[in-house]
């Protein structure tokens, strides 16, 4: 008789009524990526609602580049969540953000970006070359 009351309590155990989870935003979406790119894209779309004050004033001759503003960013965040839900991707992902957020980056940036230290090392006169043709091509750009 007892050997029936404990398959009895193991039964019930298995059969037991599972908790509910609480409805919230974070349940309609498949991964935080996903939240992360719809958020994004109905940011974008707000404020170009508001732009245009509530589609309006829109120019039809910029109204091509703000559709394809908005599928280019949906295209862009889906193919970032498919390669950010692997694992060997979320642990770059994680590493990165840790280098990011270190003491050193502002200094390291500062000197790779701005001073280009590491190529004043190498001599004067391929830094002088280096920093007119970047502030040149910077000049372009604008």
């Amino acid at each position: 008789m007892e050997a029936t009351n404990l398959k009895e309590t193991v039964q019930d155990q298995h059969h037991a009524p599972k908790k509910q989870k609480k409805n919230s935003i974070n349940n309609a979406f498949a991964s935080h990526y996903a939240k992360s790119m719809f958020l994004t894209v109905l940011g974008i779309l707000i404020l170009m609602f508001i732009g245009t004050r509530m589609f309006t004033h829109v120019d039809m001759n910029l109204y091509g580049y703000m559709v394809g503003t908005l599928v280019f960013l949906g295209g862009f965040f889906y193919r970032f969540i498919a390669w950010g839900e692997r694992p060997p991707t979320k642990i770059i992902i994680k590493k990165g953000i840790k280098l990011l957020f270190r003491k050193s980056t502002p200094k390291t940036a500062t000197n790779h970006l701005a001073t280009y230290k590491f190529i004043w090392n190498r001599g004067i006169y391929r830094w002088t070359n280096i920093y007119l043709l970047v502030g040149e091509l910077l000049f372009l750009a604008l």
